[in-house]
């Protein structure tokens, strides 16, 4: 009777190539699924001199942008972008600045509130304060826009289809170009350079997509793969 000799260490191999075809099958078959299944959320955070607004010159600001890219959405009168106005939609937000949240809409977002999506390659989420943010309950102007403005630079027209709700995060990483502000009128630019008035810019921002627990089981995968090939090699 014939007897195939197995290397020694072949095993581990074995088991690595089993785990590959275990990622790929993953990656290919239930990444996109729930990449569809579920609403999409951008998060992002971050500190801003607010002393022009009579407010801490070190505040910290956070919140998130989520749609629905399975929802249907009929552009509201007088927003033809996608508005955010606490109606049942695709389109939400959160928002806080040292840990008070100005969330729900209906209490303090007027019906200007907007998130656009820009074929140029960005996506800026426009927050009107309705009655505006009095921080120090005087003279000082009053917060009435939140404005976070995130492109690529160059602008890359394949990213984003203008006026389209995106159905996954992908393009995050190639905006490369963010800012954001508060200001005391609807300003209509992406930073207090280009603005006439009280205005705000953001010391430092960070945005990150949620939730992030698939990429780190991917990560982990990634870890579990190398660790497995540099056993091998002892």
């Amino acid at each position: 009777m014939m007897t195939t000799h197995v290397p020694a260490g072949s095993g581990s191999f074995f088991n690595l190539i089993r785990a590959c075809l275990g990622v790929l099958l993953f990656t290919t078959g239930v990444l996109p699924a729930a990449v569809h299944a579920e609403s999409l959320t951008v998060r992002f955070n971050g500190t801003v001199d607010l002393s022009v607004f009579g407010g801490a010159p070190a505040s910290v600001f956070d919140g998130s942008v989520t749609w629905d890219p399975d929802t249907a959405w009929v552009p509201q009168p007088g927003c033809p972008d996608f508005c955010l106005d606490g109606t049942p939609g695709a389109v939400s937000a959160t928002f806080e600045i040292n840990g008070v949240d100005h969330i729900p809409f209906l209490d303090r977002f007027s019906p200007f509130s907007r998130f656009i999506v820009w074929g140029n390659g960005g996506i800026s989420l426009d927050l009107v304060f309705g009655p505006p943010l009095d921080f120090d309950g005087g003279a000082a102007p009053d917060v009435l826009l939140f404005s976070l403005n995130l492109f690529s630079d160059p602008p890359d027209f394949s990213l984003l289809v203008d006026g389209q709700l995106p159905d996954n995060l992908l393009f995050l990483s190639k905006l490369n170009s963010n800012t954001a502000f508060f200001s005391e009128t609807i300003a209509g630019v992406v930073k207090c350079e280009e603005f006439m008035g009280a205005c705000a810019d953001a010391d430092t921002l960070a945005v990150a997509p949620e939730p992030a627990s698939m990429t780190l089981l991917l990560m982990g995968l990634s870890a579990a793969g190398w660790f497995a090939r540099r056993g091998r090699r002892r």
